[in-house]
């Protein structure tokens, strides 16, 4: 693998470890038996006086689906770190599966908060439930398939009758919410590129052009500053999962530690790099 600079070990190998940690904490995370106590039992614990026949364990589903977002974010770290694996890196692709991580990541510490405890955690699965309806319905009637959906109906009908309105946030409030401090534009960069836009893919484009010819500093900057954008929201949804099943042995603030130096690292090697011509980028 391409060394950046006297790094040793190099400073792209390092990000792969970090990320081979992070995609195994939320393994670990999603996999975890909730502990004696935990709020998730406490709460699942409420399902036979709030339940019915069609819904029969709401806050079960509330934090099976905690679980299986921070799985999902697991998976899509684990492929980000995987196009990281190459010389050159696949740049586009790797803003694509660091952008579905930290919305899977940042969706879990949403709907997984300390603030939605108890019926409000409720209230914000059904407002997920209805979001992702909508894309089903969609999908369905792509299809040419009715747009009726029993898993929906059955859902959002015992939330009628229990009064459990939803409770909606945008996918994009939810991960800014995720990681306040960032502000918006990590999440935006990743965006411009997954909706293709114009100015991200040409110069995605010539930056894969310039590593043909022997400058690989743009394309590596730029892929390893993107795969390191996942960390603060997915580490956001691992911590709501481990702190809802009560688990103590997560390692959060080691990786939050390792995920900041490095990209220190990563933004002084991108200032030394020697960038296209910008000028020059719209010409054949």
């Amino acid at each position: 693998m391409w060394q950046l600079g006297r790094v040793a070990p190099s400073l792209n190998e390092r990000v792969n470890d970090l990320l081979g940690d992070l995609a195994h904490e939320c393994i670990a995370s999603s996999q975890h038996r909730p502990a004696a106590g935990s709020i998730a039992l406490a709460e699942s614990a409420q399902d036979g006086a709030v339940g019915t026949e069609s819904m029969p364990h709401p806050y079960g589903f509330a934090h099976v689906a905690v679980r299986a977002l921070v799985y999902s974010a697991g998976e899509r770290v684990e492929s980000t770190r995987l196009l990281l694996h190459r010389d050159p890196p696949h740049l586009l692709s790797v803003h694509d599966t660091a952008r579905a991580a930290a919305e899977a990541g940042a969706t879990a510490a949403w709907l997984g908060h300390p603030s939605a405890d108890g019926h409000r955690r409720l209230e914000r699965l059904i407002g997920l439930v209805d979001e992702s309806s909508r894309y089903e319905g969609e999908l369905r009637q792509a299809l040419g398939l009715r747009s009726e959906s029993m898993y929906r109906d059955d859902v959002l009908a015992w939330a009628r009758a229990s009064g459990t309105a939803p409770e909606r946030v945008g996918l994009t409030e939810r991960v800014r919410q995720a990681a306040a401090d960032r502000g918006r534009a990590d999440y935006k960069r990743l965006t411009n590129v997954t909706h293709n836009a114009l100015w991200a893919v040409v110069a995605g484009w010539h930056e894969a052009k310039a590593a043909q010819h022997g400058n690989r500093g743009p394309i590596w900057g730029h892929a390893l500053l993107a795969a390191l954008t996942v960390c603060p929201y997915v580490l956001a949804g691992v911590g709501a999962a481990d702190r809802a099943a009560g688990r103590l042995d997560s390692r959060h603030d080691q990786l939050r530690q390792r995920a900041a130096q490095l990209e220190d690292e990563v933004h002084a090697f991108a200032s030394t790099v020697v960038w296209p011509d910008s000028v020059n980028q719209w010409r054949l």
